[in-house]
């Protein structure tokens, strides 16, 4: 009677073990769910540049995100989701899974932090995200190694990042050569060609600048160059 008892407690025994390992590899089989956050600077970069355009002081940041799990996009028209700037909840509700905001840094970065409150029942899932903040740029493009230049001119684009405009005529462009501010308008102010004096010696320098300003917004940005005859 007493090898009835055991053998019995030990088919229990199995019999538990089994449910459990079946259970947990059946929830291990589930993914978890995976956060797709995207995000865009709402301003201006020059169109050759293939990188994410950053935000600069005052740049509308749309970001948006999408709950995956097992490759599918969850339905969260009844979950309660929360979002917070920089520590500080700024927008929740049913569903919410877009927001907008200006930047209040020049630099530095803004933290984006997403919560799913109680999901599905269970604990909260959260999401953050660091949006970085840059100031408006401007670069010298230029075809010359070291700034040597052996032609009797020299041709430069002026290449903007990052400000708040819709399109390079919103900006101005301000060019400077040896000091002085070169006559009449451009068709492309982005551009300038610069005429080598036919008596400029080799070893003679030229300098370039150039400033980019968007007054509307009260940014800008300047860079120069150093060219040397050869």
């Amino acid at each position: 009677m007493l090898k009835t008892s055991y053998k019995f407690i030990f088919l229990i025994i199995v019999l538990a073990i089994g449910t459990l390992f079946f259970a947990t590899n059946k929830t291990s089989g589930e993914g978890a769910p995976t956060f797709w956050v995207t995000w865009s600077a709402d301003n201006y970069s020059a169109p050759e540049f293939l990188g994410k355009s950053l935000p600069s002081y005052n740049t509308l940041i749309n970001v948006t995100f999408e709950l995956v799990q097992n490759g599918k996009i969850i339905t969260l028209n009844s979950q309660e989701v929360i979002w917070y700037l920089n520590g500080v909840t700024i927008k929740r509700g049913l569903g919410i899974k877009e927001f907008s905001f200006r930047t209040g840094l020049s630099t530095g970065a803004n933290l984006i932090k997403i919560e799913l409150p109680n999901f599905k029942g269970g604990s909260s899932l959260i999401k953050s995200v660091e949006i970085p903040v840059k100031s408006p740029e401007v670069i010298l493009d230029s075809p010359y190694t070291k700034k040597a230049v052996t032609s009797r001119e020299i041709n430069l684009r002026a290449l903007p990042y990052y400000f708040n405009a819709t399109r390079s005529g919103d900006l101005s462009w301000i060019w400077q050569v040896n000091g002085k501010t070169p006559e009449g308008s451009a068709k492309e102010p982005n551009k300038i060609t610069i005429e080598v004096p036919a008596d400029m010696p080799k070893g003679g320098q030229i300098l370039t600048k150039i400033k980019i300003i968007n007054s509307s917004k009260k940014e800008s940005a300047e860079t120069m160059a150093l060219f040397t005859i050869k």
